[in-house]
């Protein structure tokens, strides 16, 4: 049943004392027009839940409309841990997900068990979703849910392991109500009390017992729960069940009074013993791979080189702007330009690529705009790189040029980005920026290609640039007069230069797409994430006319160092001369 026919039915059928916005239209047609195939979105899941919450809490159920009223209520439950309702749930993870649904869903149960106007038969509700009995036993030893004595189990869970077995006392009567939710492992959160990363790996099952003769005081149940999972590759079964905090919205997962009694993993089931009664699942981890271990080395590195590099990127530019009279020049322009491009990439990588939470659609379009920015910011680090290289070959091969190029090379570095990525979303409609893992291009798109593409031609073009340059230097001259050795130093020197700032460690980076090459992804990720570390060191600690800036900058306590190992110098000198001297006369 649709959601919104459900819920307009249990309005009619309830007698709800509820604010005038639920009968507004606005709020009603939320959870209208949804067909089998359409999503059911965020704002349709709070406004389905609050009504349901109000009817649990102000409805009348009498005789004639209990058997109505209970079946369009899990109607609506049904249709909100549906598979249309996977992506949106997303955005409620920190509430608990779809627990907010199940614990409305207990309070809707007890309301209906507990009812002494109408005491409820033995009922049965079948959903695509959800499996639920509602019923009653004059005596009883044991109760087992699902029991399939009467063939009153749906398909998706005949064949299945699945089930519930509770002690209670023998030979009294007893009501109860068990559910099978199928499978909520998309759409509820696996947080636990330590925050562990845990997956819902079964069915959620849940039982209630309604005595006519409570007993009072504390009282310890006896109950068995076997699951059977759905994924046998997860390690480390914990039998758990949903805790709820002060908030009705909010809650975890907790071991207290479970333990885990068996796990056979060819047969793919778990045993488990608890001493309450509640919502009742498995959580398991993923195994641990290679591959996972080599993913959180990678994030690792990357993590902490990004933060060191932005780092290098700031002293750098700190120290150019500083020392502006005595290093102004074309080169310098570039460097600061590249520095801050840089810096802004690792910056938005660093806060965005793993926003993720794309289940809801304003979430989603939180992680398109990451990865439309890391988009055009990547390109203009790359173009400014270009621009560099292009600086410096005129600097090389056309000394004498007198022309201006910087204002030029800048706004193309800044302005051909953005025409590439202005027609990448004119012609894509953003699909393919971002996606479950990451706010990035997409490759089976053919949208990182929009990106690699200039990066590769780029690379491409600076490794001519390199070659040319070292080819000048190798023909000048004064490098004629060096030995052999002298210019191999010369051209390793010129190349750590080049290497970092023409962008040319992004070479590893097109091996490192295939997933094979394990080794070029970690020279990648190490070479790439400290690149503004491996700038600042070859443009502010190894360049000379840096070195020679902060001599002749007038800086008190540089100076009076400097002076201080000048005096001790010169005396030393004169030390070792009067030795010499009357070394001589003796």
């Amino acid at each position: 049943m649709d959601v919104s026919k459900a819920i307009n039915l249990l309005r009619k059928e309830t007698d709800v004392v509820a604010p005038a916005y639920i009968n507004s239209t606005d709020t009603t047609n939320t959870t209208n027009n949804h067909t089998e195939e359409q999503v059911i979105h965020v704002g349709d899941i709070e406004a389905a839940t609050e009504i349901m919450e109000l009817i649990v809490e102000h409805a009348f159920v009498n005789s004639t409309t209990l058997s109505n009223v209970t079946d369009s209520f899990i109607d609506v439950v049904d249709n909100l841990i549906s598979n249309r309702t996977t992506n949106s749930w997303g955005a409620l993870m920190e509430k608990g997900g779809a627990a907010t649904v199940i614990n409305v869903l207990d309070e809707f149960i007890t309301k209906v068990t507990g009812n002494s106007v109408a005491p409820p038969e033995n009922k049965t509700f079948v959903k695509d979703n959800l499996f639920i009995k509602i019923g009653t036993v004059d005596t009883c030893e044991y109760v087992n849910f699902p029991d399939g004595e009467n063939g009153d189990s749906p398909e998706w869970v005949t064949g299945r392991s699945d089930n519930i077995e509770v002690k209670c006392e023998k030979g009294k009567g007893l009501r109860y109500s068990g559910s099978l939710f199928r499978n909520l492992s998309s759409i509820m959160t696996g947080k636990t009390e330590d925050a562990s990363n845990t997956t819902i790996n079964g069915p959620v099952l849940a039982f209630t017992m309604l005595r006519s003769n409570n007993r009072q005081g504390s009282h310890e149940e006896s109950v068995k729960i076997v699951f059977h999972i759905f994924d046998k590759t997860l390690e480390k079964p914990e039998c758990s069940f949903w805790r709820k905090d002060n908030s009705s919205t909010k809650g975890h997962w907790s071991s207290e009074g479970c333990r885990l009694e068996g796990f056979n993993r060819s047969s793919g089931l778990v045993t488990c013993t608890c001493t309450h009664l509640t919502n009742f699942a498995v959580l398991m981890s993923p195994a641990v791979t290679i591959d996972m271990i080599h993913h959180q080395a990678l994030s690792a590195i990357t993590v902490v080189g990004c933060t060191i590099s932005m780092t290098g990127l700031v002293l750098t530019t700190v120290v150019y702007i500083f020392f502006w009279r005595l290093l102004k020049s074309a080169r310098a322009t570039m460097l600061i330009n590249l520095c801050a491009a840089l810096f802004v990439a690792y910056l938005t990588f660093l806060m965005g690529i793993k926003r993720t939470e794309n289940t809801a659609s304003a979430l989603e379009a939180i992680c398109t705009a990451v990865a439309v920015l890391l988009h055009y910011e990547y390109l203009v680090a790359f173009f400014v790189m270009l621009a560099e290289g292009g600086v410096i070959a005129l600097m090389m091969l056309r000394p004498l040029g007198k022309k201006d190029v910087v204002p030029i090379f800048l706004a193309a570095a800044y302005g051909i980005p953005f025409l590439i990525v202005g027609i990448s979303v004119c012609i894509t409609q953003f699909r393919g920026y971002g996606n479950e893992r990451f706010c990035w291009l997409t490759v089976q798109s053919g949208l990182f290609w929009a990106f690699a593409g200039p990066a590769i031609a780029i690379v491409a073009t600076n490794t001519v640039i390199m070659v040319l340059v070292l080819k000048k230097l190798f023909g000048v001259s004064a490098m004629a007069k060096k030995s052999d050795m002298e210019k191999i130093k010369t051209g390793v020197r010129s190349v750590c230069i080049l290497l970092p700032v023409l962008g040319l460690t992004w070479l590893f980076g097109i091996f490192a797409v295939n997933r094979d090459t394990l080794v070029f992804q970690y020279l990648f990720a190490i070479f790439n994430s400290l690149q503004g570390f491996l700038i600042f060191l070859v443009q502010c600690v190894l360049d000379r006319k840096v070195r020679d800036a902060f001599m002749q900058t007038r800086i008190p306590w540089l100076t009076s160092t400097a002076d201080t190992e000048l005096k001790s110098t010169q005396k030393s000198a004169f030390n070792k001369a009067s030795a010499s001297t009357s070394s001589r006369d003796a």
